[in-house]
């Protein structure tokens, strides 16, 4: 699978975890969103209802592309053997580390979210269990021979 492949793939699974935001936004407009991490300001200016859900589905997206390219990256340096469910959790794992630990607090939302809600971490960790899981069975069922 190429890192081309592997970016489209985290896309696609992006657009896919982001239906329930979605959702969530017609039912509850301007309330938190499921699933996305809430971009409430912008180079330091509060954003609008409508502008939150845009800019936070960009940054999903953006994560999510990110997601598959790295690991497609990554694969051959991973412990286990490239594409197998050993080696995507070992590489789901370490994604959720540096989310949570270092760009979540960058970011000004604490360890894991903390500051954003107490089951921000919770929400991360499945999230991106989904998302290794999601790229493992695109990569079988598609791209891998």
């Amino acid at each position: 699978m190429s890192v081309f492949e592997a970016m489209f793939s985290g896309f696609v699974i992006g657009l896919v975890l982001a239906v329930p935001a979605f959702v969530a936004e017609t039912a509850h407009h301007g309330r938190n969103l499921p699933i996305l991490m809430d971009v409430k300001t912008f180079w330091g200016a509060r954003l609008s209802p409508d502008a939150v859900l845009w800019w936070s589905v960009a940054v999903h997206l953006l994560m999510s592309t990110l997601f598959g390219g790295m690991y497609a990256l990554l694969a051959n340096r991973i412990p286990g053997l490239p594409w197998s469910p050993a080696s995507l959790t070992f590489y789901g794992l370490g994604y959720y580390v540096v989310l949570g630990g270092i760009l979540l607090p960058m970011l000004g939302l604490g360890m894991f979210g903390r500051r954003e809600g107490g089951a921000v971490w919770l929400e991360l960790l499945l999230s991106t269990a989904g998302y290794a899981t999601l790229l493992g069975l695109l990569a079988h069922l598609f791209f891998l021979g």
